[in-house]
């Protein structure tokens, strides 16, 4: 129990196992090795749109309205009946 294991799936071999905390980040390790030139196109691209991007990647800041609507968001946020709710900002 909690050690790695690998599972053949229709796109190949994946291990899946249990990684050590590491202060409090997420981790996740992807890699795909196939001949296949049109699978690795679909798969780069999906990671492409399943990236997180960074908080900031202009280096320009929240206008004034932006982090206002922000914490209008931040404080009103709620859960009702399963779903996830916050207050208009404007």
């Amino acid at each position: 129990m909690g050690e790695p294991f690998a599972v053949r799936t229709l796109l190949g071999w994946s291990l899946i196992g249990p990684v050590l905390p590491s202060a409090g980040k997420t981790l996740a390790v992807h890699h795909v090795t196939t001949a296949d030139e049109v699978l690795k196109h679909h798969m780069k691209r999906l990671w492409q749109l399943d990236a997180i991007p960074p908080p900031n990647p202009s280096g320009v800041s929240m206008s004034k309205e932006d982090r206002y609507a922000l914490s209008v968001m931040k404080q009103s946020k709620s859960k009702v009946n399963g779903h996830y709710q916050t207050a208009l900002h404007w």
